[in-house]
């Protein structure tokens, strides 16, 4: 069985959940013939030694694989390859490690261990539990505190939360002195990144969103129940586009530097009924300081959503307002430097 087709970047159902299987079968850029050294046992010992502090390059993982505290049964279990006459085990040497890193397709790669990130993403025990039925007694208000908590489990329980935003690769320097740029999915409740992907140079993270949901899309991630969260960097109409046509949600920053769409989103609720308004207020504490965010969130109707302007940089019509159907405003963070 072919675990890895190279037409079309998938990985074969049921082979995903194991990851040497998977590694071994991505498409080997060393030349045909005899190879000492399979391409997974290659992979399989980059990954062992990065994950292990201290061997975190490429002469590293030669080095922890050669480190006598390894067992012959352990380089076994990785793929090296046993001399026949007299059974010592080979692990991979710093240039077969380097040859196969740098010309590896990386898009395979990644998909590869997005598949099997995936394969092993499991749901939480208490996702599935049943919903508290509330009290009978209590004041209107704490009555309706109560089922708006239990719609915001049942929601919870519905949706997944994917935070979308770039980074610089740590420690990582080009022969030009720059850094390379990485956006990456992310998700909120266990952070595990379940994609990612190189910001190609001199552009923004602005384009690889489309490429990271199309990744997702590819090895079977549900955009359908997927909330997608971004910075403001992203609040532009291609973006929107790009989620809402890949069928998944999203949960959009809205700053001044959008004046008239930020200014339209605080009238919607300033000018709501106080009814139809609801609010979140989260402490935290950190680096000598007290931080309160307040959240504000109202219902809007498409009448509401027809306000909000359609001109320049901002968001576009129809689908984008079908989900959640709220827009929510922070208020604002009140700083108080802790005690000492």
């Amino acid at each position: 069985m072919d675990v890895f087709c190279p037409v079309d970047g998938q990985v074969a159902a049921g082979a995903a959940g194991d990851l040497f299987v998977v590694l071994d079968g991505l498409p080997d850029p060393r030349r045909s013939g005899w190879r000492r050294h399979p391409l997974g046992c290659v992979l399989a010992v980059v990954f062992a030694a990065f994950a292990t502090p201290g061997f975190e390059s490429l002469a590293g993982a030669a080095q922890w694989a050669r480190d006598p505290v390894r067992t012959r049964e352990q380089l076994l279990a990785l793929g090296a390859w046993a001399d026949p006459f007299d059974g010592r085990v080979y692990p991979p040497c710093e240039p077969t490690i380097r040859r196969v890193l740098t010309e590896i397709d990386p898009a395979a790669l990644s998909t590869a261990c997005v598949a099997w990130t995936l394969a092993h993403q499991r749901e939480d025990p208490d996702t599935d539990g049943g919903t508290d039925g509330g009290t009978d007694g209590g004041t209107d208000a704490e009555r309706a505190g109560e089922g708006a908590e239990r719609d915001a489990a049942r929601m919870a329980r519905r949706l997944k939360a994917l935070a979308m935003d770039g980074k610089c690769a740590r420690g990582a320097r080009r022969s030009d002195g720059s850094v390379p740029q990485f956006m990456a999915a992310v998700t909120h409740d266990r952070p595990v990144v379940l994609a990612q992907q190189q910001i190609p140079d001199k552009t923004s993270e602005i384009g690889c969103v489309a490429t990271l949901l199309a990744d997702l899309q590819a090895v079977g991630w549900d955009l359908g129940s997927t909330v997608v969260t971004l910075d403001a960097l992203h609040t532009v109409r291609d973006t929107t586009r790009s989620i809402v046509a890949a069928g998944a949600h999203c949960l959009m920053t809205v700053k001044a530097n959008r004046a008239e769409l930020y200014t339209r989103c605080a009238e919607l609720i300033a000018h709501a009924e106080q009814t139809d308004l609801s609010r979140d207020v989260t402490t935290s504490r950190g680096h000598g300081r007290t931080e309160e965010r307040i959240l504000t969130a109202v219902t809007i109707t498409d009448a509401d959503a027809d306000r909000l302007p359609r001109r320049g940089p901002g968001l576009p019509r129809g689908p984008l307002h079908r989900w959640p159907g709220r827009a929510t405003h922070h208020q604002g963070s009140r700083l108080r430097r802790s005690p000492a």
